[in-house]
């Protein structure tokens, strides 16, 4: 296929979540077919966590202390990308974003072919009050213009149908979230500190530490699992404001000295592929990502039924989120069924190819 017109990318931050790996997969398929792929990011902080890009990838910082700020400052660099460029695309990620954009555009201070709103989260479930009325104002001011909506999954669309009446006059689509397994497994051989050979045997989660990724529920589990396996470890990769009320639950439980939290990891591959269980113990998520990750690499993945999706995911077993019994049962009926690198798991995941999503996405 010919490169034909450029895709500008704009994103909050550079950190790596769950988001902004998605976003990552869907710039590099870009780069493959667009003549140049622009990528703005709309916080300060240049955290080399993209990696090396091919050389039609350009990523530009906004020199912003907070996303508040990031907007303010980005606009005169999306203005001027708008001008020089044929923008054949434009594609975001989270409400506020994708709102940002749809106003320029509605305003005709942007100029594109193409644009594609991606949805992060179920707010209808995480929000209520003036925080959820702020979320309805944004959806209908700021996707009147958008070409397309993608969510995650069927219950992310019915809860945006049902949350924003005008909604069922979007085009709105249910693409399920890429992942590029080849490029996972290859991280497996990688070195990281702490090695995770140290650590075995181990049960490891992932994710930013707030309420919402239930690392409480998952340390009462893992009180009611170490009475029965004493040399069973837990490690919970990532940072947040959490981490002081998880340190003394743990204190509390008896646990503690079983409890290793070493922070957010560039590279948390190697962990999830050595693990005796990688566990998702979220309360909500939109679609939680990391759950595919570990699934390309191993064979005893548990997760809470925490989105819409997860229970069609085959070989992964579930159990209802905020029920301590339930993860400890769950987890203990998977441990020892991994082999490292086995990922044989993965072979579920060969329709989630970046490629199928970025032209389900593209206007060609």
């Amino acid at each position: 296929m010919s490169k034909v017109g450029d895709v500008l990318f704009v994103l909050p931050t550079d950190l790596l979540g769950g988001a902004e790996q998605v976003m990552r997969l869907l710039v590099l398929e870009a780069a493959t077919e667009r003549s140049q792929v622009h990528v703005v990011f709309l916080s300060a902080g240049r955290r080399g966590m993209w990696g090396k890009v091919p050389s039609n990838v350009h990523l530009h910082y906004v020199d912003a202390s907070s996303e508040k700020m990031g907007f303010v400052k980005a606009l005169p660099l999306v203005l001027r990308l708008s001008k020089i460029l044929h923008l054949a695309q434009v594609v975001s990620s989270h409400l506020h974003v994708n709102a940002y954009l749809g106003m320029l555009r509605k305003l005709g201070l942007i100029r594109m072919d193409w644009q594609v709103a991606r949805e992060s989260t179920v707010f209808r479930d995480r929000f209520a009050g003036v925080k959820l009325a702020l979320f309805k104002l944004l959806y209908r001011v700021g996707y009147g213009s958008v070409d397309l909506v993608v969510c995650q999954t069927d219950y992310m669309k019915e809860a945006l149908l049902d949350l924003v009446p005008q909604a069922h006059t979007w085009d709105v689509e249910v693409i399920p979230n890429p992942i590029d397994v080849e490029a996972i497994t290859r991280r497996v051989s990688e070195s990281v500190d702490p090695s995770p050979h140290g650590l075995m045997p181990y049960i490891v989660s992932a994710g930013r530490l707030i309420p919402e990724k239930g690392y409480d529920v998952l340390l009462q589990a893992f009180g009611r699992i170490r009475a029965r396996h004493p040399g069973m470890r837990l490690l919970i990769l990532g940072e947040g404001g959490e981490r002081a009320k998880l340190e003394d639950l743990a204190a509390g439980l008896g646990v503690k000295d079983g409890v290793e939290m070493p922070g957010r990891v560039l590279n948390p591959i190697p962990y999830f592929a050595h693990a005796e269980c990688c566990v998702v113990s979220s309360r909500v998520e939109g679609f939680p990502n990391v759950l595919l990750e570990k699934m390309a690499v191993s064979d005893a993945v548990v997760s809470t039924l925490c989105a819409g999706g997860v229970d069609q995911l085959e070989g992964v077993r579930v159990c209802p989120p905020d029920d301590p019994d339930a993860l400890a049962d769950a987890i203990e009926s998977v441990i020892g069924r991994s082999v490292c690198g086995s990922g044989t798991l993965a072979s579920t995941l060969s329709t989630r190819a970046p490629k199928y999503f970025w032209h389900r996405i593209s206007r060609h």
